[in-house]
């Protein structure tokens, strides 16, 4: 067994000192080209181009980083996700079509086709976090995930995502997070989504937080609309909703 041992702590110790040293070389990199490619991606953001005149501002920008090393392109789509998250307007959609010439979308895809529930988390932020509109259908399918933190990640970003009235949400059979549903509220706002003209039967759901959820679409858009169901469900036999609805009244 000693023998063994001290095999096993060799190995442990030259993977320790492998991991630190790469750490600090990729660190060293990240210094020198997290500028470069900000200031890269501005230009880009900023200059309006579209089709081909994109596509060769970004081949002449592979051929001046080291585009082929994936710790560049992590570090790159990590700066293209931090822009698109600080830019409003139509410059969002600017830098979605960047994202898209570089061809990233693929990168997040195959994160989403990964075996792994954390690996696909990543591809569907991606997705959401760059509006990238043409990768709902990939996310739509884990909505239903048994894997509760996949299904809480798809089904916000499947709301960022769909062009589909609100009103389907209705029959949607899975437990909502009281975190989730302040995110829901958070997408109607973004998206400044029309109240779902179905509204007045989310309060008869059968499941819970559909219902806790349609009483906070009501207070966002001030609707009175069912001030006597509302009313109706202060007795209800669950606590949250029962709680839900005093605050609404209120």
């Amino acid at each position: 067994m000693v023998p063994i041992l001290i095999v096993l702590l060799g190995i442990l110790a030259i993977a320790l000192v492998y991991y630190r040293f790469r750490f600090v070389y990729l660190s060293r990199k990240k210094r020198q080209f997290l500028p470069k490619i900000s200031d890269a991606l501005t230009e880009l953001t900023f200059s309006g181009l579209e089709g081909e005149g994109l596509k060769n501002e970004i081949n002449k920008f592979k051929k001046r980083f080291p585009y082929h090393k994936h710790w560049f392109r992590k570090l790159l789509l990590s700066s293209i996700i931090d822009l698109s998250l600080n830019l409003k307007g139509d410059l969002i959609y600017q830098v979605r079509e960047i994202y898209m010439a570089f061809g990233l979308h693929k990168n997040s895809l195959k994160l989403i086709k990964s075996s792994f529930w954390y690996t696909k988390c990543k591809g569907i932020y991606h997705f959401q976090a760059l509006n990238f509109v043409h990768g709902q259908k990939y996310i739509k399918p884990y909505i239903s995930s048994k894997n509760e933190i996949l299904r809480s990640n798809a089904f916000i970003a499947h709301l960022y995502l769909t062009t589909e009235p609100f009103d389907f949400l209705v029959d949607y059979s899975f437990p909502l997070s009281s975190v989730n549903e302040y995110k829901v509220i958070d997408v109607f706002y973004m998206k400044k989504e029309p109240i779902p003209k179905n509204i007045d039967k989310w309060l008869d759901a059968n499941n819970e937080s559909i219902v806790i959820l349609g009483l906070k679409v009501m207070v966002f858009y001030n609707y009175t609309g069912a001030a006597e169901k509302i009313i109706s469900l202060i007795n209800h036999k669950y606590y949250r909703i029962r709680e839900e609805v005093i605050l609404s009244i209120r």
